[in-house]
């Protein structure tokens, strides 16, 4: 952590950088990683494809519109979340013989369960911590099935309560955490963003679990 404060994005259209290597690989595992970026300024769901050579090394540049963004990628046996930067390099090491290491039903070769993500380059703070596991448990929503059951028969003061409740405890959850001051203040935002998707659908949420608890069915 270089101890400055999160980057506020700005808009500037470029392109981003992402590289790599992926240790083990082999094409059978998928020959592609897609990239899915939300556009904030088309609003279109961004769906980018970055090909796999066959010594597992990939290179794409992927159109922006702000200087900084978080994007989901869908890799070879998993998912992730990371940040780019316009005009700069993400640079990824992938460890696919570690991690089949740690799913060998062999239990005298089991190796224990460790980070095989690695980042180089822009946001490398962030992005090496969020593969961590204690950045995986960090809960920024409430699953579905848990919150249809709680807010069946909430009124939308309730409801608006319910996340706010939610919001605080997890902010709380996250001051306790090991990360960098950088790192809090980014899945503060992260938490911040999905409460106020799920008040923005309060009221679609709530019809969908009233449905479902008197077996109504969808409209």
């Amino acid at each position: 952590d270089d101890g400055k404060p999160l980057v506020t994005p700005t808009w500037k259209s470029g392109k981003a950088t992402v590289k790599g290597f992926i240790r083990g690989y082999k094409p059978e595992m998928g020959k592609e990683i897609i990239v899915y970026y939300d556009n904030p300024v088309t609003g279109i769901h961004e769906m980018h494809g970055i090909g796999i050579k066959p010594d597992g090394t990939f290179y794409a540049s992927i159109p922006i519109a702000t200087t900084d963004a978080s994007v989901f990628a869908r890799m070879p046996n998993s998912t992730i979340s990371f940040l780019i930067a316009e005009g700069q390099e993400v640079e990824m090491y992938i460890d696919r013989v570690a991690e089949g290491h740690q799913r060998i039903p062999n239990k005298a070769l089991l190796t224990q369960q460790q980070q095989t993500i690695f980042f180089r380059g822009a946001h490398a703070d962030i992005n090496n911590c969020l593969q961590t596991e204690e950045a995986k448990s960090f809960d920024t929503y409430i699953p579905t099935k848990k919150y249809l059951k709680d807010i069946a028969d909430m009124s939308l003061e309730e409801y608006k309560s319910y996340y706010m409740d939610f919001c605080q405890k997890q902010l709380a959850v996250l001051e306790e955490l090991p990360f960098s001051g950088k790192m809090k203040e980014f899945l503060g935002l992260e938490l911040k963003q999905d409460v106020c998707h799920s008040l923005f659908f309060g009221d679609s949420h709530l019809e969908s679990a009233f449905r479902q608890k008197h077996n109504l069915g969808r409209r």
